[in-house]
């Protein structure tokens, strides 16, 4: 059945139970929706008399009162106090060691956040949140945070001074300087009167600007073309000034130089980078070359006949001396040949320059060729097309209708479609003719029966019938 049959049959059923309600009677006495509580679910077993709600507080709340209503005399009553949900609470928070706390939403009820700071020089510890959340057991999310003491690593020597002596690299320890012969103990660019010097783990994890042991100062080392410069602090003896080249610049040399006894050791220099020559591309070749391949140099590739190129059409060299990814050439694709009426076509591939072949039905000709070729441009060559030859047995204008004919027709009336779908018509012809029959019926006959059976001498038992009626 049909979806459009099936609807109207629901409408003629809807109708006539409609006209049926009108006749029969009543409805009971109903309740309203139950009321609704804060934070809280209801179900009910109906809305007649005598149906239950039933209240469930919703995670992280507490029941009070009773938590079940009753449909009575049209409302909902409930055996004691009206019901309610309260937010439950969880305790006070643990105190952490080197940290402080506090609650994001002023209270501590079921779902609040609490956050922990840790104190200056103090960091949390790894793989742990700075907060903790109040769950609907009313216990705090665990672990708590951790607060420990910065570490500032191990203290860094300093040229032409002793190995620095400490004991801790925590926040507040202190690691003493001390220079060898030959060295002066500097700080801050002031020499230092005493022959040592501390320095402190601060509250920011690392240490203090360190001391200096000054030998000899070699000067600012001169800049150096198409290269970044780094050095640290004064350039004394045994430091270094690292060099790095610009990007798509090589280095030729040490990087780093250093400040020596005679100066500073040899600069190196960036020269531009190097390509080797550009990548070949199968079924392409390239249309543009460059004279120099160097950083930058770009060269262009163009695909042979029946190919399509996939990809940026250029390559460029890069800064780190090789070339970006070249193009791909893919022979062209002209898919699935087309078909033909009362003809077959078969095939290998549908590349470019392959072959579809064609043929006819038979009692058919073949106009045009009977092999058709994938073309560069990705279509097919125009197919061929199969025709009836003049005169033949089955062209319609001089072929006698034959025993076949008669058989095709009388498939067409057996076909499992049409079958169903003449089921449906008749089903909505019935579904049509009992509603048409119940409006026939409200109209013209349905007051006139109330009256036959009121009639008084109906009642007394008498077999006359006013005429009237």
């Amino acid at each position: 059945m049909g979806w459009y049959s099936l609807c109207v049959l629901l409408t003629a059923l809807a109708s006539i139970s409609i006209v049926s309600a009108q006749v029969t009677g009543s409805e009971p006495t109903e309740c309203a929706s139950p009321p609704i509580v804060a934070n809280a679910a209801v179900s009910t077993t109906g809305e007649t008399e005598g149906s239950t709600a039933v209240y469930v507080c919703s995670s992280g709340y507490e029941p009070s009162g009773s938590m079940e209503k009753v449909c009575r005399a049209g409302s909902w009553s409930a055996s004691g106090p009206e019901p309610k949900c309260t937010q439950s609470k969880c305790p006070s928070p643990q105190r952490v060691s080197g940290g402080s706390y506090r609650s994001v939403t002023g209270s501590y009820t079921v779902g609040s956040l609490v956050t922990y700071t840790c104190y200056s020089g103090y960091k949390l510890a790894e793989n742990l949140t700075n907060s903790i959340t109040c769950q609907t057991d009313k216990t705090w999310t665990q672990p708590l945070p951790v607060c420990n003491r910065k570490d500032c690593g191990a203290v860094k020597e300093i040229e032409g001074g002793k190995k620095p002596s400490y004991t801790e690299t925590t926040y507040n320890s202190r690691a003493t300087f001390e220079c060898i012969e030959g060295y002066n103990l500097y700080y801050n660019g002031v020499a230092v009167r005493t022959p040592t010097r501390s320095v402190g783990c601060g509250s920011s994890g690392s240490w203090g600007k360190l001391p200096e042991c000054r030998p000899k100062d070699c000067g600012y080392p001169s800049k150096m073309s198409n290269a970044q410069r780094f050095t640290e602090g004064k350039h004394l003896f045994g430091q270094s000034v690292y060099y790095e080249c610009n990007h798509g610049y090589e280095m030729i040399g040490n990087a780093t130089i250093t400040c020596k006894a005679t100066g500073w050791t040899r600069k190196p220099s960036c020269v531009r980078a190097k390509c080797y020559d550009p990548p070949t591309v199968d079924n392409g070749s390239l249309s543009k070359l460059s004279r120099v391949n160097t950083y930058t140099s770009t060269n262009s590739y163009i695909c042979h006949k029946g190919y399509d190129l996939i990809g940026p059409k250029t390559v460029s060299c890069q800064a780190d001396g090789t070339w970006s990814q070249p193009p791909v050439c893919s022979i062209v694709n002209c898919r699935t040949p087309p078909q033909i009426h009362f003809g077959t076509h078969s095939w290998d591939l549908t590349t470019y320059n392959s072959y579809a072949a064609y043929a006819c039905d038979e009692g058919y000709k073949l106009i045009g060729v009977s092999q058709v070729m994938c073309q560069s441009d990705g279509t097919w060559a125009q197919e061929p097309k199969c025709e009836i030859p003049p005169g033949s047995e089955k062209d319609p204008e001089t072929a006698p209708q034959t025993a076949n004919d008669g058989q095709q027709m009388a498939s067409l009336t057996h076909s499992p479609a049409l079958t169903g779908l003449a089921i449906a018509c008749a089903l909505f012809a019935v579904v049509t003719l009992l509603a048409l029959m119940a409006i026939v019926y409200k109209m013209f006959f349905a007051d006139k029966a109330t009256k036959l059976f009121s009639h008084t001498s109906f009642k007394s038992g008498e077999d006359t019938v006013d005429s009237n009626i």
